[in-house]
């Protein structure tokens, strides 16, 4: 799951201090241009903005998020903001982490879940209720979820992961469309 996160939201996270000024700098360019919005905020600054900071969207709560995100750095290990991060960001359906998201979406534990179902986890912070299978499965299935499932399963070390997983996402828009992903339909667990 942490490989999937890592791919699509901050593929650079080990590599800079907060603040990927590379990202910043493509951002930057892509808003003087005609190309599409881009995002250059790290999954520090992710940290920084949604649990600190307001939404508002303004050139000076961005010097706030860029100073936050390097006092983050400088107290919390790498480790430490990714579990944060992972166990606290909204992933729609009132999901806040990737464990209860996969228990909502899927009606299995984070453990259990495959690399398609983890890749389609890992594209939701982008847009949890554009993206959402169960309240939206024909958009969760558009080209940008797509995408992001595609990305993450480039990370993937096997070639017998990637082959699983090209497989597995294959069926999985599929699946959704014809309602399979829905909660009525996942398998019901004994109480134990």
């Amino acid at each position: 799951m942490q490989d999937a996160v890592l791919a699509i939201e901050d593929a650079r996270f080990y590599q800079h201090s907060g603040v990927d000024y590379k990202g910043v700098i493509r951002a930057g360019l892509a808003q003087f241009s005609e190309a599409r919005s881009q995002g250059a905020s790290t999954i520090t600054m992710q940290v920084a903005r949604n649990f600190y900071l307001s939404t508002e969207k303004t050139f000076t709560r961005k010097i706030y998020e860029i100073l936050l995100a390097l006092k983050i750095e400088s107290q919390l290990t790498k480790e430490q903001i990714l579990e944060v991060y992972m166990n606290q960001i909204y992933l729609g359906q009132r999901a806040y982490g990737f464990a209860s998201a996969s228990e909502i979406y899927f009606g299995k534990p984070l453990k259990d879940i495959t690399v398609a179902e983890a890749a389609m986890l890992a594209g939701l912070p982008k847009a949890p209720s554009a993206y959402n299978p169960i309240a939206n499965p024909k958009r969760a299935d558009a080209a940008p979820a797509l995408h992001h499932r595609a990305h993450a399963r480039q990370r993937l070390h096997h070639a017998e992961q990637r082959e699983a997983a090209r497989k597995a996402d294959a069926a999985l828009p599929r699946a959704c469309r014809r309602g399979r992903c829905m909660p009525s339909t996942w398998p019901r667990r004994r109480a134990s």
